[in-house]
């Protein structure tokens, strides 16, 4: 089991919470799969977890960037909270796919340290999200 994984997973509640108060119900929902999915993937390490987990973080993803979106046409003058999504975005990108590219960050040979990599990325995106709804 990847124990720092497993346990930043726990983040994602926060997100389902967040969503349930703002009345962003389809957001807390698409969050509790990811929470899910990442426990049992992170748990397990099967095929079919990583396959299920991908498939919520593509969901995740998806629909916050729509929810981004249609709050941001309406938008006349930009403060940082609107930038924090953007940040947090290519953030992500650059430790999963910039990693994974030089097998690096997440990707690097000390599974120790990419799992904390890993860790990251869960924060990363959860404050990304948490930033979307507080638009």
């Amino acid at each position: 089991m990847n124990i720092s994984c497993f346990f930043s997973s726990f983040i994602f509640l926060t997100n389902v919470i967040n969503n349930y108060l703002k009345n962003e119900f389809t957001y807390a929902m698409i969050f509790f799969c990811l929470f899910t999915t990442s426990i049992i993937f992170h748990y397990s390490k099967t095929f079919y977890s990583n396959l299920f987990d991908k498939l919520s973080i593509m969901m995740v993803v998806c629909y916050g960037g729509f929810v981004y979106y249609k709050k941001m046409i309406n938008v006349t003058e930009m403060n940082w909270i609107h930038y924090v999504p953007l940040f947090c975005f290519c953030l992500t990108i650059y430790l999963y796919g910039y990693g994974y590219l030089t097998d690096s960050y997440c990707f690097v040979n000390d599974c120790e340290l990419g799992n904390i990599y890993h860790s990251l990325l869960h924060i990363t995106s959860s404050v990304g999200h948490h930033a979307i709804v507080m638009i």
